[in-house]
């Protein structure tokens, strides 16, 4: 049995579909329970199973927020593309985990730089890459812009936190972006890490927000 992904099988072509929590002008926000991670909860990677049952699973006490989005539940507004440019860079580091920074203004999320992952063992881990990363900040800073979001790939797992990624989650400021390989479509969700509480808590990936009859807008 062949137990790569479809989207693996089928060669890896520039992403355009995948499930993320996302809402446009039209849309809703669908959230996550916030949940306290635990390691016993990890396989021996260190991340979630990849079940089914982890998947979609909304918090049914929320209600709709009258901007489209759902009271009480945080959002990162993205620019088009900069989800897909996330996918496309875990599909090719896979197996390994892929990782790196969004960088933007304001709280919107606006262009991506895929870093190299230096871990000893990176289709577990991922580290990035010091010198990229610090080539990374300096370019952001002289467009004006600053990180937002931090973001890897879980190859073979659901894109939750792992305990591991929690013990990692060093910057309580940035929101932690995760991208699974083990679905098809991939699976996009975004966190809010807690590092010392051990607690996460979902943040809603949004779309630019447009008035009747206008284009898209970064």
């Amino acid at each position: 049995t062949n137990s790569e992904p479809g989207w693996r099988r089928s060669g890896a072509k520039p992403c355009r579909r995948f499930n993320v929590d996302y809402s446009d002008q039209d849309g809703r926000i669908m959230p996550y329970r916030t949940a306290r991670v635990t390691d016993g909860a990890a396989d021996d990677s260190g991340h979630g199973a990849p079940d089914d049952a982890g998947r979609g699973a909304s918090d049914d006490a929320a209600h709709g927020a009258p901007d489209g989005g759902v009271a009480g539940v945080e959002t990162l507004t993205v620019a088009p593309g900069v989800l897909e440019a996330i996918v496309d860079h875990g599909r090719r580091e896979y197996p390994r985990e892929a990782c790196g920074i969004v960088a933007g203004r304001d709280g919107r999320a606006q262009k991506v730089y895929p870093l190299a992952n230096v871990a000893s063992d990176p289709v577990r881990r991922y580290l990035i890459d010091a010198g990229q990363q610090r080539a990374a900040l300096a370019a952001m800073r002289a467009e004006g812009q600053e990180p937002v979001a931090v973001f890897h790939s879980h190859p073979r797992t659901a894109a939750a936190p792992s305990g591991v990624d929690v013990d990692l989650a060093y910057h309580p400021e940035l929101v932690y972006i995760i991208v699974s390989l083990a679905f098809d479509p991939p699976e996009v969700r975004a966190y809010r890490i807690d590092r010392e509480a051990r607690r996460v808590s979902p943040v809603a990936l949004q779309g630019p927000q447009r008035a009747p009859g206008q284009g898209e807008q970064a």
